[in-house]
């Protein structure tokens, strides 16, 4: 009777130190800092960067002065920002054209002007703005 009560303590020890350890990995998994990001938990990032326009540039290799797309450079790279599927309307968007700015944002990949696989569009990675932040 000793013996299997000896053992059931020392496998609640064993399981209070399996479960302190998974609470201390859970609790370091919402936030993450690398450089100018963070990663928040509805897997959307903090991201400093630049607001900017770009021409469009149809198939036939053709500058269209006059219609333009916003893109965020970050991290070294210029992404289109999909206004679309994010929160933050081109107005809002334009309000910070060409300034330093963070932003909560999700980058992914895929067709930029259409979520239509038979229509024709850009495709590549861009950035979806969930909210501009400010000071």
């Amino acid at each position: 009777m000793f013996i299997k009560s000896n053992i059931f303590v020392k496998m609640n020890y064993i399981l209070i130190l399996l479960f302190t350890i998974f609470s201390l990995l859970i609790s370091n998994c919402g936030f993450h800092e690398n450089d100018n990001t963070e990663i928040m938990n509805d897997n959307s990032k903090i991201y400093t960067g630049k607001i900017i326009k770009v021409n469009f540039v149809d198939k036939g290799g053709r500058v269209h002065k006059d219609i333009f797309s916003y893109f965020f450079e970050t991290e070294g790279d210029k992404i289109f920002i999909k206004i679309t599927e994010g929160k933050v309307n081109r107005e809002e968007i334009a309000k910070y054209y060409n300034e330093e700015i963070k932003v909560r944002a999700i980058k992914t990949g895929g067709l930029w002007d259409t979520d239509d696989p038979n229509v024709q569009s850009r495709v590549g990675d861009y950035i979806i703005f969930k909210e501009i932040l400010t000071e």
